[in-house]
């Protein structure tokens, strides 16, 4: 009798990892979902910011020659 409930309260812990296994792995999957996304959104956010200081530069650029070649003429 006793290795029986032993049998059966090892089949439930079994049981239970096997639950808590495909949690994780469902959690896995929505992390590595929110980590790609993230990525995504980090590039994107890299490209405008690059592309506002380069036009910014541009900008700086321009007026500081402005500057200077008027006031040289």
């Amino acid at each position: 009798m006793c290795l029986q409930v032993s049998v059966l309260g090892l089949l439930r812990d079994v049981n239970q990892v096997k639950t808590e296994c495909e949690d994780l792995k469902q959690e896995l999957g929505r992390v590595h979902e929110l980590k790609t996304q993230l990525n995504r959104d980090m590039q994107s956010r890299v490209f405008v910011m690059n592309d506002s200081f380069l036009q910014l530069r541009n900008k700086i650029i321009n007026h500081a020659n402005n500057i200077h070649g008027g006031g040289r003429k």
